[in-house]
């Protein structure tokens, strides 16, 4: 990628990750149509927006999280590991950016989804643990996505 790139690489990249949602629940739920879920204009850089994808309130109800995209050159992966009281480093940040845009949704009780890639990796899946585990957990985003449909479907 050509200098200067990145902000295309993060679009097209939030794109492709609204169309995998959509898809993953258009198999289960055939009412659910792409205007259900996309790109946020300016990427969650408003106050209106609860991250990077933008829901309609129906949608919401099956994919209740504010999610916040990143693709990057390179992901310290090793920083996710660190329990001390400062985390360091941009990982981290992210991780922060993912929980205010949940609090920014909050009328909507939102959870915070921190999808990840790096260049010629897989992508990964980031969020809050539940009351039963501790820590943040981490999944492959195509596992991660076959469980939210389950778990939609079950409700």
């Amino acid at each position: 990628m050509k200098k200067g790139g990145g902000h295309g690489k993060g679009s097209s990249f939030e794109r492709k990750i609204a169309k995998d949602i959509v898809k993953a629940f258009r198999k289960k739920f055939k009412w659910v149509k792409q205007r259900d879920c996309w790109r946020s204009v300016l990427s969650g850089g408003h106050e209106m927006s609860a991250g990077d994808l933008r829901m309609t309130p129906e949608f919401q109800k099956l994919f209740p999280y504010a999610v916040e995209c990143k693709f990057y050159r390179k992901i310290d992966w090793w920083k996710f590991l660190l329990t001390k009281k400062k985390p360091l480093g941009k990982e981290w940040r992210w991780v922060r950016q993912a929980v205010e845009g949940s609090l920014k949704g909050q009328r909507d009780h939102l959870m915070p989804l921190l999808v990840m890639k790096a260049n010629f990796g897989p992508t990964i899946v980031c969020r809050p643990p539940r009351a039963s585990e501790g820590g943040w957990r981490f999944d492959l985003w195509k596992d991660f996505l076959g469980e939210a449909v389950r778990y939609a479907s079950g409700k």
